[in-house]
């Protein structure tokens, strides 16, 4: 009976001892998972942060070139409006000439007319528009802004420094002579649009072909 007893006594505490060492080697996996998905979560918002910059970054130097070209080669500014934004400017047309550089009677309206730079407010898209031919130039824009300035008048003799620039200031669509465009483009983590994943501001000042 002592020998049955003593048996019982050692069976439980193996029993005991190998639930303990069960209830540790969970505690390890379960803190062990939570570090991996710690990491693996930070890790996929560091990726999603570099990928949204990057592709800000591709868009807006995209943009640029495409507003630097139209507006370089720009006569005046037909129409503006700040809200929703909206730019208009009349480009130059394009004449084909034969082989001895002489215009032919056609001409080309591909590059043409009027050109119109549109801010979708609910895709939150900014687009450049001419005739059918529609551009999506930055998309996950929240704001965009525009300047009408004109370079201040002032006489050779009042220059201090004979290769200084007068000051530019805000005037009308008929004496426009340069515009301003600054934007703002943000991407997000959610679809409420509450925690930003990132953020790009940018900024020209072109002067107009007149």
């Amino acid at each position: 009976m002592v020998m049955d007893t003593a048996q019982r006594k050692s069976r439980y505490q193996q029993s005991a001892f190998t639930l303990v060492e069960m209830s540790i080697c969970l505690g390890i996996i379960v803190i062990f998972l939570g570090v991996v998905m710690t990491v693996t979560l930070v890790a996929n918002r560091s990726y999603g942060v570099i990928r949204d910059n990057d592709e800000l970054l591709k868009q807006e130097r995209t943009a640029k070139a495409i507003l630097t070209d139209t507006l370089l080669s720009a006569d005046y500014v037909i129409d503006a409006q700040p809200e929703p934004f909206f730019l208009a400017v009349k480009i130059p047309e394009l004449v084909v000439t034969n082989t001895q550089n002489e215009p032919t009677a056609e001409t080309a309206t591909t590059n043409a007319g009027v050109v119109s730079f549109v801010y979708d407010t609910d895709d939150r898209m900014l687009l450049r528009v001419q005739e059918s031919n529609v551009v999506v130039l930055l998309r996950d824009c929240e704001e965009v802004r525009y300047r009408l300035l004109q370079r201040e008048y002032v006489s050779f003799a009042d220059q201090m420094i004979a290769l200084e620039q007068p000051e530019i200031f805000p005037h009308t669509l008929s004496s426009c002579q340069s515009v301003e465009l600054s934007w703002t483009c943000r991407r997000y983590w959610d679809e409420e649009r509450i925690k930003p994943s990132a953020e790009l501001s940018g900024k020209i000042l072109l002067r107009l072909r007149n």
